[in-house]
């Protein structure tokens, strides 16, 4: 068939300026007031990449008592801020919601480019987009997502990035129906450009969000099954994925992959149930392929991914059952799969396409009102983020801390303060790490030890101060069980209202000690009560002989300086990990792991000083040959 260029370009005008009036006002905000999202941390990692380069062989020192920084998130989005940030000199904020407003307009316009593909009709691709934009089936027909979204129950993508922060997801959408395009294309035509084209749209999916590139897999696997395809193709498809997983390796290393299945699996929520549904749902759809066998494959297509997303997002929502990590989130996927059947039935009935325009109207009149009504800067000095996060950096500068609730996620956009978590849990690599902060958060167990054994998982990661949100407190996230058990334990040295912040006193500031070898843990904690050798640990901190002094001489290199008498060790409290190694006085020194993933070394430096150096690059970086 002839392509119509000049309705299909008036089309996708209209669809760009209905979606432009949307969310133009976000494009030129700067903090926004919805502290209570994720938002923080990815503003850390592009204000980060404004001032040094990160590559995949990095440490970062800031989050989780340290990380390689390919565990970090995706470096995409961040990256791409802070160039943005640069070449405009403005702020890394406003290049940040720059770009997510960039992403929020054009994802409808490939939503639009999509559906044309698929369903060769003008007026199905624009049913698709308007849908797409101005609905989210998904809040219509489960109660939970609608009471979150308040009035923005029909802007879900816009919602997501306010008030979740979900900003690299909302970017990845932008891009995942091209790369579903490029991969029809690819596997229809057989053409080198389109495997090429295929390549670097999956490539660029999987740096910028995970949860975008197994919904772009799940969405590929769905086409092949619907499309009525030769065996040649399947071998196509394999070459693209091999393909891209030789472009992103440098930042999807196997350690990395290891690292999110497990932390994946310690947080996932459904157990074997997980498994049963996911299997019932490869069977339905394979039963629902059979019973459509005479639809055309556009039909298929749209009815696979609507039930395929639709039971994943459901399953999450209603029963806690999550067949894929955080299965709610994949419900901008399900939104599109209803959409393009929408986008179908209007393109067979005339007077169903003059219905929905008349509603588009009244959606978009109040959608608009909507977006504009959420679109307001902050006051970001008055926000309690900011004014915890210079309190900390004002009284212990250089030294780690407990920033717990939002605070952990915004303590990096505002200062350089290492923390014991502020990251996102399945990327950490220290499982004792992970269940000192649990037992602080819960005091589960604890009874009325609660608090001392928080203090000392608190100080056996070297953690200086810890911020408290109260019940009444001004954060929407109260993450403490008891937020109250440290009233009395601990100096209080700021509060405000129901929020305070407590001091860990300490003898040295310093995240290097000099103990005894035989205070070290030994043994893993079997859970976050087992603290007998983490108490033994921090009391020899008490009554080290000495102070070593302990300096970052940039994110993935340190220098301890100071005297360690004989017969002792030196604990360095930043995470265990291979790529770490260390000199003594220039001598090659063997780095090990204590009982609770912490570095430790044997420095034996006779009675002169220790001059020790700490270098990390990760160890699957070096394999690569396409990144620095």
């Amino acid at each position: 068939m002839s392509i119509p260029w000049r309705r299909l370009t008036l089309a996708a005008i209209g669809v760009f300026a209905l979606n432009l009036a949307f969310h133009y006002p976000y494009a030129t905000l700067g903090y926004t007031n919805f502290w209570s999202s994720n938002e923080g941390a990815f503003l850390a990692l592009a204000r980060a990449q404004q001032t040094q380069t990160y590559g995949p062989a990095d440490w970062w020192p800031y989050w989780n008592a340290g990380l390689p920084f390919v565990n970090t998130y995706q470096p995409a989005l961040p990256k791409l801020t802070a160039w943005l940030a640069n070449a405009a000199h403005i702020d890394v904020v406003h290049a940040y919601h720059f770009i997510t407003a960039t992403a929020l307009t054009i994802a409808p316009l490939a939503v639009f480019a999509l559906a044309f593909f698929l369903l060769r009709s003008v007026s199905g691709a624009i049913a698709t987009a308007l849908a797409y934009s101005l609905l989210s089936p998904a809040a219509l027909i489960i109660p939970r997502l609608r009471e979150g979204s308040g009035e923005m129950w029909g802007l879900r993508r816009l919602h997501s990035a306010l008030v979740y922060g979900e900003a690299p997801h909302v970017v990845a959408l932008a891009l995942t129906p091209l790369a579903w395009l490029a991969f029809a294309w690819m596997v229809r035509s057989r053409r080198f450009g389109a495997l090429l084209v295929t390549v670097i749209l999956a490539s660029a999916l999987a740096l910028t969000n995970s949860y975008a590139a197994v919904a772009f897999a799940i969405g590929c696997a769905l086409y092949l099954l619907a499309a009525d395809l030769r065996i040649f193709s399947l071998g196509i498809a394999a070459a693209a994925a091999i393909a891209t997983y030789i472009v992103i390796a440098p930042w999807w290393p196997p350690m990395l992959l290891r690292t999110l299945a497990a932390g994946t699996e310690a947080v996932a929520v459904g157990g074997h149930a997980r498994r049963w549904w996911a299997i019932a749902i490869v069977v339905s759809l394979i039963l629902t392929r059979r019973i459509l066998n005479t639809a055309k494959p556009a039909t298929r297509y749209a009815v696979l991914t609507t039930l395929c997303f639709g039971a994943i997002v459901v399953l999450s929502m209603t029963s806690g059952v999550n067949v894929l990590f955080h299965g709610y989130r994949y419900q901008h996927e399900f939104d599109f799969g209803v959409a393009l059947l929408l986008g179908i039935v209007c393109s067979r009935r005339r007077t169903v396409m003059m219905v929905g325009l008349a509603l588009t109207a009244t959606l978009f009149v109040w959608n608009l009102r909507v977006a504009h009504r959420h679109a307001i800067e902050s006051r970001y000095k008055e926000s309690l983020p900011y004014q915890v996060s210079k309190v900390l950096e004002q009284r212990y500068p250089n030294r780690r801390v407990m920033a717990t609730s939002s605070e952990a996620f915004w303590l990096n956009e505002f200062t350089n303060l290492p923390q014991l978590s502020g990251g996102h849990d399945p990327m950490g690599v220290n499982r004792a790490q992970m269940i000192a902060v649990y037992t602080i958060y819960t005091g589960d167990s604890a009874g009325a030890h609660d608090a001392d054994i928080s203090i000392a998982w608190l100080r056996a990661f070297g953690a200086a101060a810890i911020f408290v949100p109260g019940r009444h407190g001004r954060d929407d996230w109260k993450p403490f069980a008891n937020p109250s058990k440290f009233e009395g334990k601990l100096p209080l040295v700021w509060q405000s209202g129901d929020d305070r912040i407590y001091e860990l006193p300490t003898k040295s500031s310093s995240l290097a000690h000099t103990i005894p070898k035989d205070a070290l843990v030994e043994c893993p904690p079997v859970h976050g009560l087992d603290t007998f050798e983490v108490e033994r640990y921090v009391n020899a901190l008490d009554t080290e002989p000495g102070v070593l002094s302990f300096d970052w001489q940039g994110p993935s290199q340190a220098r301890i300086h100071g005297q360690v008498p004989a017969g002792n060790v030196v604990s360095i409290q930043i995470n265990h990990y291979p790529g770490w190694t260390a000199k003594v006085n220039g001598r090659p020194t063997a780095l090990h792991a204590d009982g609770i993933g912490l570095m430790w070394l044997d420095p034996r430096c006779g009675s002169g000083g220790c001059e020790i150096e700490l270098t990390f690059r990760h160890p699957e970086a070096r394999r690569s040959a396409l990144w620095p």
